[in-house]
């Protein structure tokens, strides 16, 4: 295989991602996966694209099955199915900009996922993070700020860094998310609290952040630029420590308590689809699993056969 022409495609299939609103994560993972494809196709003498066909990703799929780690265990299902993603994904980017006419990774059959939630936080350890951060500070009330603002709407971790000042109402306490997944914007609710530190950390913490006059990022870091996906994530997960937190937290932990949370005090499922985001309210079932026990008090409190003297 030509490694100039092949290079070439895969630049192009990177700014294909890019244009059609895949998040950054999921453009790193597709990269590394990727690679690993290509280190496949030349192992395996694969020299062609095009004389690709099911066969070889079907080999592929097997490699991907029996293949270990650095530790010598073997790939976990998510991993296998997340390389195989990135595979089909780049052989329908060829098929739609007409490098090749058949998608020979049209049919994968894919392992299926395991159920990989985030950890629900209860209200108290919600309140206790918020609490954390150093509000005598800049960066410590930006994040105040950050972890209000991503409780109360449940975005993404991507969409708040995205966030641009023009995309805050105030006077309607609202905030248009513009970098959603897959593109599509959609304006949330902020509520008075996450609106009121908004307020003041746009009247009197972000200009102390500000480097350039015309920067428009929302949330900006030491140096006056957009705050990296990495350098949020270890942002929430110190205040997690400091708030002697035990379980994992992250962004994608406070959208699935937020969801959580917003469905165990009564709001319809379908609100809650809105305001995450999701295209498919298959997606947001996932992410408002409710336990037994909840099921079980919700059950007694509400069904009439709860509410009948009869035995």
């Amino acid at each position: 295989m030509e490694n100039k022409k092949l290079k070439l495609l895969i630049e192009k299939f990177y700014e294909w991602l890019e244009v059609n609103g895949y998040s950054e994560s999921t453009q790193t993972s597709y990269k590394r996966y990727l690679s690993r494809f290509i280190t496949f196709l030349s192992e395996h003498e694969i020299n062609d694209l095009i004389s690709i066909t099911p066969k070889e990703i079907y080999q592929y799929q097997t490699y991907l099955y029996y293949a270990k780690t650095s530790k010598g265990k073997p790939l976990s299902t998510l991993t296998q199915h997340n390389a195989l993603s990135a595979v089909r994904s780049f052989f329908y980017f060829l098929v739609k900009t007409d490098k090749i006419s058949l998608d020979p990774a049209a049919s994968i059959q894919f392992p299926k996922k395991p159920d990989t939630l985030p950890e629900v936080f209860t209200i108290k350890e919600i309140e206790k993070l918020i609490c954390a951060p150093d509000m005598k500070i800049p960066t410590g009330f930006r994040d105040r700020t950050i972890i209000e603002v991503l409780y109360v709407t449940g975005m993404r971790n991507s969409e708040a860094r995205a966030l641009k000042i023009y995309d805050v109402n105030l006077k309607e306490s609202s905030i248009k998310i513009t970098h959603g997944k897959g593109g599509k914007p959609r304006v949330v609710p902020l509520g008075r609290i996450a609106c009121s530190y908004l307020q003041e950390y746009l009247l009197t913490v972000r200009p102390k952040l500000l480097k350039k006059e015309e920067q428009q990022i929302l949330f900006l870091s030491r140096t006056g630029k957009i705050i990296g996906a990495t350098d949020l994530t270890m942002n929430i997960r110190k205040y997690g420590e400091r708030a002697k937190l035990t379980k994992r937290i992250t962004a994608h932990s406070l959208r699935h308590s937020c969801a959580t949370h917003l469905l165990k005090n009564g709001a319809d499922i379908r609100y809650i689809q809105k305001l995450l985001g999701h295209n498919a309210i298959t997606s947001t079932q996932i992410y408002t699993k409710v336990e037994p026990k909840d099921l079980k008090a919700v059950h007694a409190k509400y069904h009439p056969r709860e509410k009948s003297d009869e035995v």
